[in-house]
């Protein structure tokens, strides 16, 4: 993925959105398309896609995936496979229990 993230973690459209489409592409396909390979871009520049028949055609076989994502939760849940919910908690359990372990290194 890249461009950026508004404070309300909703992703903003990018430019040369077909460029860098198609440069991920020409390296995924020159390692083996395996299915798996794909990309996350802003819901807002779906429209302005005109992508190589190439990358057309292997989007259409599920060689390689385009995911169009409005906010960065849903990006996080492609990646990770799981809920962005459950990513959350699992992280602000780890951060408490890192909190806990600075406090116990410092006789708290």
């Amino acid at each position: 993925m890249t461009g950026s993230v508004n404070q309300h973690r909703q992703v903003q459209v990018i430019g040369g959105v077909n460029e860098k489409i198609e440069g991920f592409f020409d390296v995924c396909r020159a390692q083996g398309l395996t299915g798996s390979q794909g990309v996350l871009i802003p819901v807002g520049n779906v429209r302005h896609l005109m992508l190589n028949p190439e990358v057309v055609a292997a989007v259409a076989a599920g060689q390689f995936h385009i995911y169009p994502i409005r906010h960065v939760d849903e990006g996080l849940a492609l990646l990770m496979g799981r809920p962005a919910a459950e990513i959350h908690a699992l992280v602000v359990a780890r951060l408490e229990r890192l909190l806990e372990q600075q406090k116990e290194r410092e006789g708290k």
